[in-house]
C-alpha cells in the first residue's frame, strides 16, 4: 500500500512535470509568437498567477514542491536503502539536498508571487556575489549543477534510466512514451543545467557588469546564440521532460529515486 511518503514523491514529481510543461510551453509560445512573453521558472509563475483561478493553482504548486523537498530531505538524512558510505551513494545523497534547496527554493518563489512580494531575482545573487563566502557557495552550487548535468546525461546514454522504468510495469506501448520522453527531456535538462553553470562562473568573472543568474538568463543565452530552432527543440525537450514525469508519477508503485 502507497505510505505517506510515497504520495509525498508522487505528488511533487506530478507538480514538477507540470512546471515543465508550463516552461516548455511558454518558451515555444514565445518563439512562435503565440503570445507568450515568459521563459523559465519564474516567468511561469508570473503567467499562471495572471490566470483565472491560476493563483489558487499557484498554491497547489507550492504545496506539491513542498512536498517534493520533504521527500529529497527523507532521501538525504532519513532513508535506509540509503545508508552505505560509498562514493555513489554520497554523491545521489549530495544531489538529493541540492534538489532539496532548488525547488524550496522555486516553493518559496511561488509562495512570494502569491502574496504579491516585489523582489529582485539579481538581489540574492549579487548578494552572494559581495563575499568571499557567497563566492565559495556559488562554486560548490555551480560544482553540484554541473555533477547533476553530467549525472542526468550519464543516465541517458547508458541506459540506466531505462532500468527503472522496466520496474513500472507497464504495456509496451507506455513504456516507449516513457522512454522516448525520458531520453529526450532527461537530456535537454542536463543542456539547461549546463549552460546555467557555465553562466553562474561567467557572472563571477564578469562582475559588475549587472549579470543575473537564472534559468531565464539560460534560455535567453539559448535563443541568442543558437537562433530559434535549437530553442524549439529545447522548449519540445522541457515539455517532454514534463511529459516523463508525470507518467513516472502516474504509474510508479515504489518510492521514486531519480
Amino acid at each position: 500500500m502507497t505510505n505517506k511518503r510515497e504520495y509525498f514523491a508522487k505528488f511533487g514529481i506530478a507538480t514538477k512535470g507540470i512546471i515543465y510543461l508550463l516552461i516548455g510551453g511558454l518558451s515555444a509560445m514565445t518563439t512562435l509568437g503565440l503570445g507568450g512573453k515568459e521563459t523559465g521558472s519564474l516567468g511561469a509563475f508570473k503567467y499562471l498567477a495572471k490566470q483565472v483561478y491560476g493563483q489558487v493553482i499557484l498554491a497547489i504548486i507550492a504545496i506539491g514542491l513542498t512536498g517534493y523537498v520533504f521527500w529529497r530531505l527523507y532521501q538525504t538524512f532519513i532513508d535506509k536503502e540509503n545508508n552505505s558510505n560509498n562514493f555513489k551513494t554520497i554523491t545521489k545523497k549530495i544531489g538529493f539536498f541540492f534538489s532539496a534547496l532548488f525547488y524550496g527554493y522555486l516553493s518559496y518563489t511561488a509562495i512570494k508571487i502569491i502574496l504579491n512580494v516585489n523582489s529582485s531575482n539579481g538581489g540574492s545573487f549579487q548578494t552572494l556575489l559581495d563575499s568571499t563566502i557567497g563566492q565559495i557557495a556559488l562554486v560548490l552550487i555551480g560544482i553540484g549543477l554541473l555533477a547533476k548535468a553530467m549525472y542526468q546525461l550519464y543516465q541517458v546514454y547508458s541506459g540506466k534510466y531505462k532500468e527503472k522504468i522496466q520496474e513500472f510495469g507497464l504495456d509496451s506501448k507506455r513504456q516507449k512514451l516513457l522512454v522516448n520522453s525520458g531520453q529526450l527531456g532527461l537530456t535537454t535538462r542536463g543542456i539547461v543545467i549546463a549552460i546555467t553553470v557555465y553562466l553562474i562562473f561567467k557572472s563571477m568573472f564578469t562582475y559588475g557588469k549587472g549579470n543575473v543568474v537564472n534559468k531565464e538568463q539560460a534560455f535567453q543565452f539559448l535563443k541568442g546564440n543558437f537562433g530559434d530552432v535549437v530553442f524549439i527543440s529545447i522548449s519540445i525537450g522541457l515539455i517532454a521532460y514534463g511529459v516523463y514525469m508525470l507518467i513516472k508519477a502516474k504509474y510508479s508503485n515504489k518510492l521514486i529515486k531519480s
